[in-house]
């Protein structure tokens, strides 16, 4: 290589390093690399990450819904309610209500399993987990065996499951459901649009003893959300004041 390519290769370098030098009063800071990566990410690259991810989320379900199977058809409705969780102004929990503001839940009328007529005024006095279900949803038939789990562990202090079934075939059609599987709380039969109408499956609602709402559930919800609502409410006293566990 000539002298004089030698030098302009060097005077190139130089410059090109000179314009990545940090200023004479530069030193590291962790604190304010972490700021300039947070401004980074609320300027537009976070939120585009984010997008694509729910994107990516929102396909699969859709893909998994083509696919006969009860297993996956499930783990579809749930990767779907993640999705809607996610979007902004859309949430399918609605929070914890204070006592001062609940609402009473309309006495409706079910049939058992054997045909019996079953009333919701009937649990007055206990917290009930009350949840409409249907035996083609594959959330509900996931969250029966934490039904079970807390009908088990809070029955003593006062706690009643009740699944009401709102499957078009009626008593028969729950009936064969519930045979296949272990549940340990009471099944009923009901009409979706009788009463309070629910607009998605699964709906659960937790009642406080005097039958008021405290909290409800639409659409997919964790195990910790709804046990921690259930111990919230059964340590409750009940609208006379009177301090109903043990």
């Amino acid at each position: 290589m000539a002298a004089h390519d030698q030098d302009d290769l060097t005077r190139w370098v130089d410059a090109r390093l000179a314009a990545v030098d940090p200023p004479p009063d530069w030193s590291a800071s962790e604190t304010r690399g972490l700021a300039r990566f947070r401004n980074r990410r609320r300027a537009g690259g976070g939120s585009r990450w984010r997008a694509g991810m729910w994107l990516a989320i929102a396909a699969g379900a859709i893909a998994l819904t083509v696919i006969p199977t009860a297993t996956l058809r499930g783990f579809a409705h749930a990767c779907g309610e993640l999705v809607r969780r996610g979007l902004p102004g859309s949430h399918s929990t609605d929070s914890y209500a204070r006592a001062g503001g609940r609402r009473m839940l309309s006495d409706d009328q079910w049939r058992d399993l054997r045909g019996e007529i079953v009333r919701l005024s009937a649990y007055r006095g206990k917290v009930v987990l009350l949840t409409y279900w249907t035996t083609t949803c594959g959330q509900c038939a996931s969250e029966m065996a934490w039904f079970n789990e807390f009908q088990q562990r809070y029955r003593e202090l006062g706690l009643e499951v009740v699944g009401v079934s709102v499957d078009q075939g009626g008593v028969e059609s729950a009936k064969a459901f519930v045979t296949s599987r272990p549940i340990d709380y009471q099944v009923v039969v009901g009409d979706r649009n009788a009463g309070l109408t629910v607009r998605s499956i699964p709906t659960t609602f937790i009642l406080d003893r005097d039958g008021r709402v405290a909290a409800r559930h639409v659409g997919y919800c964790s195990k910790r959300e709804l046990e921690s609502d259930i111990r919230a409410v059964l340590a409750e006293s009940s609208v006379d004041g009177s301090q109903r566990l043990p």
